[in-house]
Protein backbone atom coordinates (compact mmCIF):
# COMPACT_ATOMS: atom_id res chain seq x y z
CA UNK A 1 0.00 0.00 0.00
CA UNK A 2 2.95 2.35 0.76
CA UNK A 3 4.55 1.74 -2.11
CA UNK A 4 1.73 2.46 -4.12
CA UNK A 5 1.14 5.50 -2.49
CA UNK A 6 5.08 6.92 -3.45
CA UNK A 7 4.32 5.27 -7.06
CA UNK A 8 0.94 7.72 -6.90
CA UNK A 9 3.14 10.50 -5.76
CA UNK A 10 5.90 10.41 -8.15
CA UNK A 11 3.73 9.95 -11.04
CA UNK A 12 1.87 13.31 -10.15
CA UNK A 13 4.89 15.03 -9.28
CA UNK A 14 6.32 14.31 -12.79
CA UNK A 15 3.25 15.10 -14.44
CA UNK A 16 2.89 18.95 -12.35
CA UNK A 17 6.34 18.98 -13.42
CA UNK A 18 5.95 18.49 -17.29
CA UNK A 19 8.27 21.63 -18.28
CA UNK A 20 11.40 20.59 -19.98
CA UNK A 21 13.42 22.31 -17.33
CA UNK A 22 12.01 20.32 -14.67
CA UNK A 23 14.52 18.27 -12.44
CA UNK A 24 13.55 15.94 -9.79
CA UNK A 25 16.18 14.15 -7.61
CA UNK A 26 15.01 10.72 -6.80
CA UNK A 27 17.90 9.19 -4.04
CA UNK A 28 17.27 5.80 -2.13
CA UNK A 29 19.39 2.99 -1.12
CA UNK A 30 22.10 4.86 1.15
CA UNK A 31 22.44 7.22 -1.87
CA UNK A 32 24.45 10.37 -0.25
CA UNK A 33 24.15 13.47 -1.56
CA UNK A 34 24.85 17.40 -1.09
CA UNK A 35 23.06 20.70 -2.42
CA UNK A 36 25.19 23.56 -2.54
CA UNK A 37 25.05 26.84 -3.61
CA UNK A 38 23.51 27.42 -7.28
CA UNK A 39 22.08 23.81 -7.55
CA UNK A 40 18.26 24.05 -8.11
CA UNK A 41 15.64 21.18 -8.00
CA UNK A 42 12.06 21.19 -8.78
CA UNK A 43 11.52 17.88 -6.56
CA UNK A 44 13.39 16.13 -4.14
CA UNK A 45 12.40 12.96 -2.88
CA UNK A 46 14.47 11.00 -0.51
CA UNK A 47 13.98 6.76 0.03
CA UNK A 48 15.30 3.85 1.96
CA UNK A 49 18.24 5.52 4.05
CA UNK A 50 19.19 8.23 1.52
CA UNK A 51 20.95 11.24 3.01
CA UNK A 52 21.03 14.91 2.06
CA UNK A 53 23.28 17.53 3.36
CA UNK A 54 21.44 20.98 1.91
CA UNK A 55 24.03 23.78 2.13
CA UNK A 56 22.57 26.25 -0.58
CA UNK A 57 20.51 26.29 -3.56
CA UNK A 58 17.07 25.59 -3.68
CA UNK A 59 14.03 22.98 -4.07
CA UNK A 60 11.18 25.10 -5.90
CA UNK A 61 8.29 22.03 -4.59
CA UNK A 62 8.44 19.38 -2.54
CA UNK A 63 10.59 17.80 -0.29
CA UNK A 64 9.78 14.40 0.53
CA UNK A 65 11.40 11.98 2.95
CA UNK A 66 10.36 8.17 3.36
CA UNK A 67 11.24 5.10 4.53
CA UNK A 68 14.69 5.83 7.00
CA UNK A 69 15.56 9.25 4.90
CA UNK A 70 17.98 11.39 6.68
CA UNK A 71 18.43 15.48 5.45
CA UNK A 72 20.38 18.03 7.12
CA UNK A 73 19.47 21.58 6.61
CA UNK A 74 22.02 24.52 7.39
CA UNK A 75 20.93 26.47 3.98
CA UNK A 76 19.37 26.78 1.05
CA UNK A 77 15.75 27.31 0.81
CA UNK A 78 12.51 24.42 -0.28
CA UNK A 79 8.72 24.75 -1.23
CA UNK A 80 7.67 22.19 1.26
CA UNK A 81 8.84 19.49 3.28
CA UNK A 82 7.50 16.19 4.11
CA UNK A 83 8.65 13.76 6.53
CA UNK A 84 7.06 10.09 6.96
CA UNK A 85 7.86 6.65 7.79
CA UNK A 86 10.93 7.21 10.24
CA UNK A 87 12.99 9.92 8.14
CA UNK A 88 14.24 12.07 10.11
CA UNK A 89 14.63 16.26 9.13
CA UNK A 90 17.59 18.14 11.40
CA UNK A 91 17.56 22.22 10.70
CA UNK A 92 20.19 24.08 12.02
CA UNK A 93 19.02 27.20 12.94
CA UNK A 94 20.20 30.91 14.35
CA UNK A 95 19.13 31.01 17.37
CA UNK A 96 15.70 33.24 18.21
CA UNK A 97 14.27 32.98 14.91
CA UNK A 98 11.90 30.22 15.21
CA UNK A 99 8.32 30.91 14.25
CA UNK A 100 5.92 27.51 14.43
CA UNK A 101 2.42 28.51 12.50
CA UNK A 102 3.95 32.69 13.38
CA UNK A 103 4.25 31.83 16.82
CA UNK A 104 8.03 32.79 17.90
CA UNK A 105 9.05 29.47 19.16
CA UNK A 106 12.07 28.15 21.99
CA UNK A 107 14.72 26.01 19.84
CA UNK A 108 16.25 23.25 20.01
CA UNK A 109 12.49 21.47 19.38
CA UNK A 110 11.86 18.32 18.09
CA UNK A 111 8.34 17.90 15.75
CA UNK A 112 6.53 14.70 15.54
CA UNK A 113 3.12 14.03 13.50
CA UNK A 114 1.27 14.86 16.88
CA UNK A 115 3.29 18.66 17.03
CA UNK A 116 2.69 19.21 13.57
CA UNK A 117 0.65 17.39 10.98
CA UNK A 118 0.22 20.41 8.93
CA UNK A 119 1.96 23.58 9.74
CA UNK A 120 4.27 25.86 8.74
CA UNK A 121 7.44 26.84 9.95
CA UNK A 122 10.25 30.15 9.91
CA UNK A 123 13.69 30.26 11.23
CA UNK A 124 16.62 31.78 9.88
CA UNK A 125 19.52 28.98 8.51
CA UNK A 126 22.74 28.51 9.95
CA UNK A 127 24.18 30.30 6.90
CA UNK A 128 22.09 33.90 7.30
CA UNK A 129 19.05 32.43 4.51
CA UNK A 130 16.24 33.58 5.90
CA UNK A 131 13.48 30.79 5.39
CA UNK A 132 9.57 30.45 5.30
CA UNK A 133 7.10 30.78 5.95
CA UNK A 134 7.67 26.61 4.66
CA UNK A 135 4.62 24.35 5.25
CA UNK A 136 5.51 21.42 6.97
CA UNK A 137 3.51 17.83 7.33
CA UNK A 138 5.12 15.43 9.70
CA UNK A 139 3.21 12.01 9.23
CA UNK A 140 3.42 8.87 11.03
CA UNK A 141 6.91 8.37 13.07
CA UNK A 142 8.76 10.96 10.75
CA UNK A 143 10.33 13.57 12.94
CA UNK A 144 11.56 17.28 12.45
CA UNK A 145 14.84 18.03 14.99
CA UNK A 146 15.41 21.84 15.30
CA UNK A 147 18.37 22.17 16.28
CA UNK A 148 20.89 25.92 16.82
CA UNK A 149 24.14 26.85 15.21
CA UNK A 150 26.41 27.11 18.55
CA UNK A 151 26.82 30.68 19.24
CA UNK A 152 29.99 32.21 19.05
CA UNK A 153 30.84 32.77 22.13
CA UNK A 154 29.98 29.56 23.25
CA UNK A 155 32.46 28.09 20.92
CA UNK A 156 35.30 30.66 22.02
CA UNK A 157 35.14 29.76 25.70
CA UNK A 158 35.15 25.48 24.50
CA UNK A 159 38.41 26.33 22.38
CA UNK A 160 39.68 28.48 24.99
CA UNK A 161 39.33 25.42 27.76
CA UNK A 162 41.06 23.29 25.30
CA UNK A 163 43.84 25.57 24.67
CA UNK A 164 44.04 25.49 28.55
CA UNK A 165 43.89 21.53 29.07
CA UNK A 166 46.67 21.61 26.35
CA UNK A 167 49.08 23.84 27.82
CA UNK A 168 48.50 22.51 31.37
CA UNK A 169 49.54 19.01 30.17
CA UNK A 170 52.51 19.95 27.97
CA UNK A 171 53.46 21.93 31.69
CA UNK A 172 52.69 18.52 33.56
CA UNK A 173 55.10 16.79 31.01
CA UNK A 174 58.33 19.41 31.10
CA UNK A 175 58.14 19.52 34.76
Amino acid sequence: MRHSFIALLVAALAFGASQASAVTLLADNSDVFTIQAGDTFDHVILFEQAAITMTGGSVVGHFIMVDDSTATFSGGTVGSLEVLNDAIATAIIQPGTLEIDGIPTVAPKLLTATDCPGCTISATLADGTPVGPVPLAVVQSGQVDIQLVPEQATAALFGLGLFGLALASRKRRTC
